[in-house]
């Protein structure tokens, strides 16, 4: 049906550490200073485990052959403390808004330095998903980057192709939201209209984020065992109540992003006719993120698996035409 997008390949998923998240290295720029204690993880003889150990105090210079020598080696991730998310943000905004005054055309590093950006502020949400703050500088990272892909058909290719999928709950939240802007935009929604689903899909999963490893941990599917996740659509919407002024399409369409047309789907079983667009595209985005990105070893189905099996096997639970438009776009990146 499509050829796979041309996204970054990672080597390893990164272990999980209390207190810490980590980072892509590749948003790091060369002969910058560190805005922050920067963190590898180290095999101690001693106690036969990995851990943490400092690899750059903050303010120390990055010097070009660390980081390359890291990258060749294959490590590819590092960890800030969890109270330093912040700085690190705005680390990547300077260094991007730096790169695109220096260098205004197109870059992969710039669209490496506004992937991790989106992530640090839907990390910092996962966090504190009671926090307004934290919500509200979600919602304008969101519009940051309708306000860069609306306007360029190039900058919205450039993101999708740095991408990167590790099966991780904060990754596959923003891999989602950056689809369902571009399929959007590609199919002539109105920027408020797209706007609201790219919110929607963006805290989609905040209902989430409590779990232990919150987002930097492995995206689940609910079972019968677990009945507790299928209410994450609903907390999630939750969570969003403490936005101000949101649209009631963005709530509604986070808390039916897992329900299917045929009402097989979860929390309430709605069928067709209460599913609104947004709430159809969302759910054949999410399921197409999720099972291309994989789960923990499990490595996830091709491209033209999971569309084959949403254009298929679930012909009668997912959008056909909403399907096609997401088909579509794919082919074009």
């Amino acid at each position: 049906m499509t050829q796979a997008l041309n996204t970054v390949q990672v080597s390893a998923l990164p272990n999980l550490y209390p207190g810490f998240v980590h980072f892509s290295l590749r948003s790091l720029v060369q002969g910058s200073r560190s805005p922050c204690t920067l963190r590898l993880e180290a095999y101690s003889s001693a106690s036969q485990r990995l851990r943490l150990v400092v690899a750059q105090e903050a303010g120390s210079r990055l010097e070009d052959d660390w980081l390359a020598r890291l990258l060749q080696a294959g490590i590819h991730h590092g960890y800030i403390a969890q109270d330093d998310l912040d700085r690190f943000q705005e680390y990547l905004r300077s260094q991007a808004s730096r790169l695109l005054a220096s260098a205004p055309q197109d870059s992969e590093l710039q669209y490496c330095l506004i992937y991790e950006q989106a992530l640090c502020a839907l990390k910092g949400a996962m966090l504190e998903p009671r926090n307004g703050r934290r919500l509200a500088s979600g919602v304008a990272t969101v519009r940051q980057l309708l306000d860069l892909a609306w306007r360029d058909d190039r900058a919205r290719q450039g993101l999708l192709k740095v991408m990167t999928r590790d099966g991780r709950l904060a990754k596959h939240c923003l891999n989602v939201c950056l689809l369902g802007l571009g399929v959007a935009r590609d199919q002539g929604w109105t920027r408020q209209e797209t706007e609201n689903l790219g919110l929607a899909l963006f805290f989609h999963d905040l209902g989430l984020a409590e779990q232990p490893g919150g987002a930097d941990c492995s995206l689940l599917e609910p079972t019968a065992a677990e009945p507790g996740l299928r209410q994450h659509p609903q907390l999630s919407g939750d969570f969003l109540g403490a936005v101000p002024d949101l649209a009631p399409e963005v709530v509604e369409t986070v808390c039916n992003h897992h329900e299917y047309l045929d009402g097989s789907g979860y929390p309430q079983g709605l069928k067709a006719p209460a599913l609104s667009r947004g709430a159809r595209l969302a759910r054949i985005v999410d399921y197409y993120e999720t099972a291309t990105a994989g789960r923990g070893d499990c490595q996830g189905l091709s491209p033209f698996e999971a569309l084959l099996r949403l254009g298929q096997e679930m012909k009668d639970q997912v959008d056909q035409e909403l399907l096609q438009a997401l088909v579509r776009f794919l082919g074009n990146v």
